[in-house]
């Protein structure tokens, strides 16, 4: 069950209508339960990430930011045997000028 603040207040302020507890009493419970509902969630996300990252290694599949940097290194690299193709197209136009 997805606990809301909205839906903490309301049940709190129950309570606090039966005076079975203080105003004082409700908002500290409420801020309470905010608290460990974040916390929990940020575990959540933790352990989401970690066995993601943990997949990701054992599959050998690469997060998106290192695809783009292995994409753009491979670029890099095209760029160069480009360059030294034209370089040895001259090379080759020039010997064969000099036949």
């Amino acid at each position: 069950m997805l606990l809301t603040k909205e839906k903490a207040e309301e049940i709190v302020g129950e309570l606090v209508e039966q005076g079975k507890i203080s105003q004082q009493e409700a908002e500290e419970i409420i801020e309470e339960l905010m608290d460990k509902t974040e916390a929990g969630s940020k575990e959540a996300k933790s352990r989401v990430k970690s066995g993601l990252d943990s997949f990701l290694d054992k599959t050998g599949l690469k997060r998106k930011e290192e695809q783009k940097d292995e994409v753009n290194e491979l670029r890099d690299k095209l760029r160069i045997v480009e360059l030294e193709v034209e370089a040895l197209k001259r090379e080759v136009e020039a010997l064969k000028e000099e036949e």
